[in-house]
């Protein structure tokens, strides 16, 4: 019923809702006057707004649809933002079974970590490091995990150092080839691990190479940990069958390897830590008072927007048409030679209560739809007169429902897909002297 009356209202706000009149406005003066209809439009419909401190979010679930393709990790170091890091903590599954390494000679050990390109943000010019631990604690495949969990790392295995080429790709030389032979392999960071806990690995008794759950009992897994602090985050790509650990071994003069994946169905988790002490948001957050002039948003899940509508029942005996809110994106001195590219998408939840979110109509109906820009929008316009960068997100069922009372008056404004996207925006709130916020509202009295 709700996305019923979502698509009616898109249908008659087409042409209505940019009239700039304040009060409602008389058309088709020709008619009775009991047939005539009176529309009318406001944004000035009062705006509470606040930023604060994100949810934990789900980073893993065992429903396939549920699970991330990009996984980051890195640290990230932003003068408005704060300090960021994200690890990565997976179990390791075997590719195939029963490898014979009896009376083999291993030569290198190396855990190839593919790059999700779409899901880099900012600066990859710089040097970046990466160590790599085992998992003292098992994880559960058929469990769901949270961001804000943390895993108990054992023995650091290896280490490296690198810059990024998320769109390179590699020629490796071939195991055990003529000299010089190479293939040309997909954009990935090799890291070697060490000799040692290969040889511990491929020492274990046969048998632990026979099933998943036998190997499982031997391995738990690996954390990959970031070293360097940077501009900029990586996104790598653990659900291809192509990340995982790679055994180079030989016996006699035949040269074999042997993989080891953390795609599916292993348990592939993410942990991010912020630091807002220093940063221009720290001063911010759960504060009305200056969140009335400047918001900030943030993926993973790190800052969050909160809005409240406290008039919203002014509407009461209105017809809801189009409601949209209007964002106007806002740089802030501090970021000088930082600048970093804003969240290429929002989206909106009511706040129920304390403990749960739920994703409003409009966005839901968008999604189904297929087209999230253009029902419910979300997406960065850049306006063709020079003025800064704007968001558009329409309401408008969800305006309805707190106008009937079937919804609350407080929604919060997040990341789509979060858990892989590092990027953040600076909003200006309902009160900014240039570019307040505004929720703008076509609307038919009755």
């Amino acid at each position: 019923m709700r996305n019923s009356i979502v698509a009616l209202g898109l249908l008659a706000a087409g042409l209505l809702f940019w009239q700039s009149c304040s009060e409602s406005t008389i058309v088709g003066s020709d008619l009775l006057e009991d047939d005539q209809i009176d529309i009318g439009f406001t944004d000035t419909l009062s705006l509470k707004a606040y930023t604060r401190r994100g949810d934990s979010i789900r980073t893993y679930a065992p429903e396939l649809a549920s699970q991330l393709t990009g996984y980051l990790i890195g640290q990230i170091n932003d003068p408005v933002f704060g300090v960021l890091s994200s690890t990565v903590s997976a179990q390791l599954r075997l590719a195939t079974f029963g490898p014979d390494f009896d009376g083999v000679t291993l030569d290198s050990i190396v855990f190839i970590l593919p790059y999700y390109p779409a899901r880099v943000y900012g600066d990859t010019s710089e040097l970046h490091g990466i160590d790599v631990y085992t998992l003292d604690e098992a994880l559960d495949s058929d469990q769901t995990y949270f961001s804000d969990q943390s895993y108990v790392a054992g023995e650091k295995i290896g280490s490296v150092q690198f810059y990024p080429a998320p769109n390179d790709s590699l020629d490796v030389g071939v195991y055990g080839g003529e000299e010089g032979e190479t293939v040309r392999v997909a954009p990935h960071v090799r890291i070697a691990l060490d000799q040692e806990y290969g040889n511990w690995l491929i020492g274990q008794d046969p048998a632990t190479f026979d099933s998943d759950s036998a190997f499982l009992e031997v391995v738990n897994g690996l954390q990959f940990v970031p070293t360097t602090v940077n501009r900029g985050l990586i996104s790598y790509n653990l659900r291809t069958g192509g990340a995982g650990l790679r055994f180079y071994y030989r016996r006699d003069t035949s040269f074999f390897s042997y993989f080891v994946q953390v795609g599916e169905p292993a348990a592939r988790v993410s942990t991010f830590r912020y630091d807002y002490g220093n940063a221009v948001a720290g001063d911010f957050l759960d504060n009305p008072e200056l969140g009335d002039s400047l918001l900030f948003v943030q993926g993973t899940a790190g800052l969050t927007t909160v809005f409240e509508i406290p008039n919203a029942a002014s509407l009461s005996d209105k017809i809801i048409n189009r409601a949209e809110l209007e964002l106007t994106i806002i740089s802030l001195p501090e970021e000088s030679g930082y600048r970093l590219p804003p969240v290429q998408q929002l989206i909106v939840s009511e706040i129920v209560d304390d403990t749960t979110r739920q994703v409003i109509d409009d966005v839901i109906f968008a999604l189904e739809s297929g087209d999230l820009d253009g029902i419910f929008g979300g997406t960065v316009e850049d306006p063709d007169d020079g003025s800064p960068s704007k968001y558009r997100l329409n309401l408008s069922a969800y305006l309805k429902d707190v106008k009937n009372g079937v919804a609350t008056n407080k929604f919060q404004i997040t990341v789509l897909t979060q858990a892989e996207i590092a990027s953040r925006v600076i909003l200006c709130g309902p009160g900014h002297p240039d570019y307040p916020a505004k929720l703008k509202v076509s609307y038919t009295n009755f």
